[in-house]
Order: C-alpha cells, then structure tokens, then sequence
C-alpha cells in the first residue's frame, strides 16, 4: 500500500519509481512490452537537433544499447532520470500495467548504485529515532535524531533548527521540543555527512515503526541498503502478538524496560531493549535509577563512548512499586499535579475520619472531596490522554 512514507523510504533505500507512457515522448531501442530489467546501466542528458528541445534522459546498457530515451514532456520518469545524469545505476525495471488506457503504460522502479556497498561495516548494529514537527515527511522537519550501538554507546544525538516550519504545538505535546530549545541548533544539513557515515558503517539499522524514520531521512537525501534495514516494531508485533502495530512504550515494557518516551535517544535506548527480547537475548542491564532528565553538554556528546542510559538516565530494573508509579506518571510528565491530587486525598482521608468527632469539619471535609475528586479527573483525563499502552490501529497511531 502506498502511503506518505513510500517515497521518502523509497528513497532512503535508493530506489526511484515513475512510470511513462510509450510514444513520441519516450522510446527504446528494444520492444516496449511486458517486464524487463536491465543492469548497471548508465544515464546521461544528450543535446537534441532541435535546439528549441531540451537535453533528453538517455539510458544505456553497458553495451550502449538505448534502454530508453526520455523527453522532458514524460512529467514522471524525466525528472527522476535527469537527477542521475552522469551515474550508473544498478539496475532499472520497466513492468507494463494494465487498466490505465489504451496507450501502453509502463511502471518503472530504479535502484541507484549505493555509496555504501563497498564500504567497510564496522558497526554490527545501529538503532536510530527522529523526533519531527509532524508526521507528513513532505511538509514536516526532524527536530532530533539519536542513534547508538548495539552495547547502547551513543553514535549521534543532535537536535535541529526546522527551516521552514515554524510552530508544532501537536507534536511538541508529544516529545516536548519546544521552539526555545532548538532557536540555537544548526540545521540538520550541517549534519548529513556525519550520519551517513555511521549508516554506511552499519551492518544492520534498525528502527521502531521504521517508514516513518527512514521516509523522514529518505527526503533529505540519507540512504542504506534496504537488506541492512529492521523495523522492531513489525518483527517484535509478529512475533510475541501476531500483529502489524505496537507501541514502542508497551513492547518495552513487556520487555521489562520502562521510560522515559519520545526522546531520540531514550527510544533509541528502547527499541534496542525491543530488539533483544526479538533476538532471544537478556536485556542490557543498566546502572542508573530513574531521573526525570540528564542532560550533556555537546563536548560531552562529541567525546563519544558514553551509555545512552547515561545521557537519558533510564533504568530497566526496578522495584515493582517503581515500575508501578513510573508507568502511572510516564516520567512524571504530570508530577504537581499528582502531587496535589495525592495530599488532597489524603486530607480529605484525615477529614472523614476527624468528622466522627467533630460535625464543624464537614464541611472542609466536603470541599476537599470534590476538588480531589476534579483533580484525580483532571489527573486521569491527562493520563488516559498521554497513554501508550493501547493497541494502535496504525503506524500513526503507534508513535503517541
């Protein structure tokens, strides 16, 4: 099903589809008919007599066969085509469809040469997280973008100034990335070298609910083979429920992790607890207690070699009690609030039971009642609100 994820993983994958309708507008020296595909086939803009025609999209085989040339009224595959004037592409697949009209009309998948084929794989594994403005990758920015190592060492953790976008009230009720804390962040172009470079180290990415991250990456142009690619979310949803969606807060706590959510590095963090419950493996013991935040400083961050539940202070093993309050409050994202409902209730306890001996303290007694009851409301409305432990519908649904 083609969705607003498509494209972008499409491209984070290196693949490009278009389709074309034979004609004047684009021939071939083969017969245009059925499904074909051709390898390592090079692409070039070649100048026509016309002068008045712009260049058209050649594509050869390696022989110099024409696999297809393309004018610039064929609005869907030129533009596609005329992006890879001058490269090799590992191989281009024409597939006729059937239905559209009586012209023959093609579908066509292109898959780039990859930079990373060759290079060497230093990183068995990496987990990566984006938080965004949103969830259209054509219209929303990534805000943050975490990834670390499969021992849990922080690879990359930046947060990002968006250039076009200017408020995400949805979004920031979500992570809590307010417009303050990236007005001194670079844009996230500054950092594209950086993280491709780790992309191309790795051995295997993986990601939780992952067209929604590698779409995002895919648009400003980062890219990984897809066979070195995971979605956590669909292998641990298959596996343990038999379904396509989970949230990343309820898989981590069936496998024994709780936190903090819907901060790159923490989901990172999570996904990997995710992944090794996935892969058989015990989870990764951690050594800190649970704090509400933990921030580093950039030289800090730079320096590399440090535990992601160092830098987010998260803790998998707790005490029930703890696991218990921690999922209630979710990092206590409504802590005085809790707090004023608890002492509430505990005064309007004391009250009822000193209202058996003295009738002037009903009435406190009843006014700490009611706003108890209209804070605990309030408490839980805010709770069941910011909830994660409900079965998603959909992939939009599993990143709340």
């Amino acid at each position: 099903m083609v969705d607003k994820y498509t494209n972008g993983c499409n491209r984070f994958y290196g693949k490009r589809t278009a389709g074309f309708t034979a004609g004047k507008s684009v021939t071939s020296d083969l017969p245009l008919k059925g499904k074909r595909e051709f390898l390592n086939c090079t692409v070039s803009l070649e100048a026509q007599p016309n002068k008045n025609l712009k260049p058209h999209a050649v594509v050869r085989d390696p022989e110099g066969k024409v696999i297809l040339d393309v004018g610039a009224r064929s609005s869907s595959l030129y533009p596609e085509l005329k992006d890879l004037a001058g490269e090799t592409i590992a191989s281009l697949q024409w597939k006729r469809e059937v239905g559209y009209s009586d012209d023959p009309y093609f579908s066509v998948t292109i898959q780039e040469q990859m930079s990373s084929a060759n290079h060497l794989k230093t990183i068995p594994q990496v987990f990566l997280d984006t938080e965004t403005t949103g969830l259209n990758p054509y219209e929303d920015e990534i805000l943050q973008v975490g990834m670390i190592d499969g021992d849990g060492n922080v690879l990359f953790s930046r947060k990002f100034k968006p250039q076009h976008v200017k408020a995400w009230s949805e979004a920031q009720r979500i992570h809590r990335i307010t417009k303050h804390d990236v007005a001194n962040c670079g844009p996230i172009e500054d950092s594209l070298a950086e993280m491709q470079q780790i992309l191309d180290s790795a051995e295997a990415i993986y990601a939780f609910n992952a067209p929604f991250d590698f779409g995002f990456l895919g648009m400003i142009g980062l890219h990984a083979e897809e066979h070195r690619t995971h979605d956590t979310m669909r292998l641990y949803a298959k596996k343990f429920h038999n379904r396509q969606y989970i949230k990343l807060t309820v898989a981590a706590q069936e496998s024994g992790y709780y936190y903090k959510p819907h901060d790159a590095l923490a989901d990172c963090l999570a996904t990997l607890q995710v992944q090794r419950r996935v892969d058989g493996l015990e989870s990764l013991r951690l050594k800190h207690p649970i704090s509400p935040t933990m921030q580093h400083s950039k030289a800090t961050l730079v320096a590399g070699a440090m535990k992601a539940e160092e830098a987010i202070g998260n803790s998998a093993h707790l005490s029930g009690l703890q696991k218990y309050m921690f999922q209630l409050h979710k990092g206590a994202p409504h802590r005085a609030l809790a707090v004023w409902t608890l002492c509430l209730g505990i005064f309007a306890i004391l009250g009822i039971l000193a209202s058996f001996g003295d009738a002037s303290t009903v009435p406190g007694t009843l006014f700490a009642i009611i706003v108890f009851l209209v804070l605990f409301a309030v408490l839980h409305f805010k709770l069941k609100r910011d909830a994660a432990f409900e079965d998603p519908e959909s992939p939009e649904e599993a990143l709340e």
